[in-house]
């Protein structure tokens, strides 16, 4: 696995062409230095277009999450040859998730020793990592065919690591990071989750 991180204002304002998302730029330079680490070669820009969010058309061996937030970015790719989905959240530190809010992401085996902000940010990177697994889940009959980040159950494992798995498909544990970065001089909350390969499930 490889990740990279970037940010958008300080480091290479150049890239983004006067009414572009300076975000989207930084997300995929992120996403460029995170495959050149993966592979030795850095990549051209057209060659990091993500299909479905996460796929990567000139890259097959590889999956990738991006994420952003306030002033930064980051990217991770992983070889599917190991791992079966990968994710990657960023978020910037003391932004207020409305305790009223937590009915829709919350459930009740989540390990409350986390704050909300920190069961959001595991919660994202979790649902990207499982996303694309979903036609392997016997999702429950009233369900639109979807997951939602209340049917991912988080438990923390320890100040930085953590577990995750869908409520109705326990099989699919996967496991994670949360820690705090300090990128372009602010304090993120990131969180990586992996999915890692078994011979059955």
């Amino acid at each position: 696995m490889y990740w990279s991180k970037s940010y958008y204002l300080s480091d290479i304002p150049e890239l983004a062409p006067e009414g572009q998302d300076d975000k989207f730029y930084s997300s995929r330079q992120a996403l460029r230095l995170a495959l050149q680490l993966a592979t030795g070669n850095l990549p051209d820009w057209e060659q990091v277009k993500l299909e479905n969010f996460q796929f990567l058309s000139h890259f097959p061996r590889y999956q990738a999450s991006i994420s952003h937030s306030g002033k930064a970015s980051v990217a991770a790719v992983m070889d599917k040859n190991f791992y079966l989905g990968i994710g990657v959240d960023l978020e910037l530190e003391g932004r207020s998730v409305d305790d009223r809010s937590r009915r829709h992401f919350v459930n009740v085996e989540d390990d409350q020793r986390a704050s909300s902000l920190e069961l959001w940010c595991m919660k994202e990177a979790s649902f990207k990592a499982l996303s694309p697994l979903r036609e392997n889940f016997k999702l429950p009959k009233n369900n639109s065919g979807n997951i939602y980040l209340k049917d991912i159950c988080i438990k923390l494992e320890n100040k930085e690591n953590f577990s995750f798995y869908p409520l109705f498909a326990p099989e699919f544990l996967g496991q994670g990071t949360l820690k705090e970065e300090k990128l372009g001089g602010q304090t993120y909350l990131l969180a990586l989750a992996l999915l890692r390969k078994k011979t059955s499930y």
